[in-house]
C-alpha cells in the first residue's frame, strides 16, 4: 500500500550547499502517527507556527473505518480528508482525528478526492485536494482553515479537459506564494503560483509524473517518476510569481517505485 501515514525513511534526497546527493540512512523503525496505517493515504504535514496538523485521506464508507478488505481497490475508491493537531511530530500519534466534514458533506459529484496536501499561509490553513487520476471529476480543489472554521471546497482549477484536468497535487509556500504542483492526466508535471488572488499560467516542469515540491531558502525543489525509466528525478527554479525549471538531474536510477517525496 503506498502512502502510509507514518514516521519511517526508505529513501532520502538530500540537498546540500546547491549540490544534489544522494545517500542511505539508517534510521530507527517507523511510528504509526494514525490509527489505520493500511488504509489512510497521501499524508501532508504542516505547521502554523505553534501546532503542526496532519491531514490524510480515507475512504467515505464510514462504518468501516475505510477497510474494504483483501479485494479491496484504494484507487478506485472515494476518499474524505481527515486531520489531527499537536505541538510536535511525535504528538500527532495520541492526537484527535478529526474529519473535515465539508470534504465529506460538501465534496463534489465523481470526484474522489483521493490527494491532499496542506499549507499555512498568510494566517490561514489551506488544504489542497485532488483526484489522484481517477473519477470523473479531476479538477484541483482547496478548503480554507480561519477564524476557527473551514470553507469550502472552492475550484481553483475546473476539469474542463487536459491540461486543465490532473491527478495528484502537491505545495509549499513563502510569505508571497503557494507553490503547487500538479500532475496533469496527459502525464506531466505542471506548477502554478498563487497568491490567494491570482492563479499564474501553467508552467511546464517536465513530462514526468506524481511530482512533490519543497522549498530551500529561495530555490524550488521538484522530484517526480520519469514513466519509462523509473528515475526519480530532481528539478529547480528560483521562487517567485514565474519559476522556470530546468534541465533535470537524475537522483536514483530506475528506482522502480511511485509516490517520491521531497522536503527541507
Amino acid at each position: 500500500m503506498r502512502s502510509r501515514v507514518t514516521v519511517m525513511a526508505a529513501m532520502l534526497v538530500l540537498l546540500f550547499a546547491g549540490q544534489l546527493l544522494s545517500a542511505t540512512i539508517h534510521v530507527s523503525g517507523n511510528t504509526a502517527l494514525t490509527s489505520n496505517a493500511e488504509y489512510d493515504r497521501n499524508p501532508s504535514i504542516a505547521f502554523d507556527g505553534t501546532d503542526y496538523w496532519l491531514f490524510y485521506v480515507k475512504g467515505d464508507n464510514t462504518t468501516t473505518s475505510g477497510v474494504r478488505g483483501g479485494s479491496y481497490n484504494p484507487d478506485a475508491d472515494t476518499y474524505v480528508v481527515y486531520y489531527k493537531t499537536a505541538s510536535s511530530i511525535a504528538g500527532l500519534a495520541g492526537a484527535t482525528e478529526t474529519k473535515l466534514g465539508l470534504s465529506d458533506t460538501s465534496r463534489p459529484a465523481n470526484f474522489d478526492q483521493r490527494v491532499v496536501s496542506a499549507v499555512y499561509f498568510n494566517s490561514k490553513m489551506y488544504a489542497f485536494v485532488s483526484s489522484g487520476q481517477s473519477g470523473t471529476d479531476r479538477g484541483l480543489y482547496y478548503y480554507v482553515y480561519s477564524g476557527g472554521s473551514w470553507t469550502g471546497p472552492t475550484t481553483l482549477i475546473a476539469d474542463t479537459g487536459s491540461p486543465n484536468r490532473g491527478g495528484h497535487v502537491n505545495v509549499t509556500n513563502d510569505a508571497s506564494y503557494i507553490y503547487i504542483v500538479w500532475e496533469c492526466t496527459d502525464g506531466s508535471s505542471d506548477a502554478y503560483t498563487w497568491d490567494e488572488a491570482t492563479l499564474s499560467a501553467r508552467i511546464d516542469i517536465s513530462t514526468d509524473n506524481q511530482p512533490k515540491i519543497t522549498l530551500m531558502g529561495t530555490t524550488l525543489y521538484v522530484v517526480s517518476i520519469e514513466d519509462g525509466t523509473t528515475d526519480i528525478e530532481v528539478y529547480s527554479a528560483a521562487a517567485g510569481a514565474s519559476p522556470s525549471f530546468g534541465a533535470h538531474s537524475t537522483a536514483i536510477p530506475s528506482a522502480g517505485f511511485y509516490d517520491p517525496c521531497i522536503f527541507n
